[in-house]
């Protein structure tokens, strides 16, 4: 993962190259954004992984997470999907609209009105694969004692990106808070990683889950 991290910024370093070469073509800035979001998700499994080691040189034995085949691990699954998807999405409505770029750049050839409303479905299927999430978790002891706190802080990134999507829309896009918006994607999907890295867990060591 760190050899991952230090080629994915030698590639940050060219594409960043392309995206100034092509006046801020929306096809490059995806890219950029995207190679962004797989270099800062690396990031954060290096860190969790680092905080399961021993403190001899040997890494702790790998067991069976406590929530193998249990509904709730494939939910957390489907939450990433979606999440995924939305995050995506959203990267095509940005390539749509009018900060797409330079002025002079091409747009992505969407209609607004039809990429925004498929960005917002998946939105809201993630917001339902939540709700559903919290609700199983009720059942288990493991799975809530892992689960609700990654889950709640998901929900509550998820409800102010959502409430800022929603303002940008119908304010005229607002160049400050599309800024916004685009920062807090990103906050979004590393939650849904840390749900994920959660229900992935064998044990439920306090320093792990602080």
């Amino acid at each position: 993962m760190s050899v991952v991290l230090v080629a994915g910024v030698m590639l940050q370093v060219i594409i960043g190259a392309i995206v100034v070469w092509t006046g801020l073509n929306p096809f490059s800035n995806i890219a950029h954004f995207l190679v962004s979001i797989f270099l800062m998700t690396t990031a954060y499994m290096l860190v969790r992984h680092a905080s399961i080691v021993r403190l001899t040189e040997e890494v702790a034995p790998r067991r069976e997470p406590l929530l193998k085949d249990r509904p709730i691990a494939s939910i957390v699954k489907i939450l990433l999907v979606t999440t995924g998807a939305a995050v995506f999405t959203g990267t095509l409505v940005t390539g749509s609209g009018p900060h797409a770029g330079d002025e002079t750049a091409v747009r992505l050839d969407f209609a607004m009105p039809v990429i925004a409303r498929i960005h917002s479905a998946f939105v809201w299927l993630t917001v339902a694969v939540l709700l559903v999430s919290l609700q199983i978790i009720k059942k288990s002891v493991d799975a809530r004692r892992l689960l609700m706190r990654p889950l709640k802080r998901f929900a509550l990134v998820l409800i102010f990106q959502g409430a800022i999507g929603y303002w940008q829309y119908f304010s005229g896009v607002p160049i400050w808070l599309v800024a916004i918006h685009v920062a807090t994607s990103v906050a979004v999907w590393l939650c849904a990683i840390d749900v994920y890295w959660s229900s992935r867990l064998s044990a439920l060591p306090n320093s792990v889950l602080d």
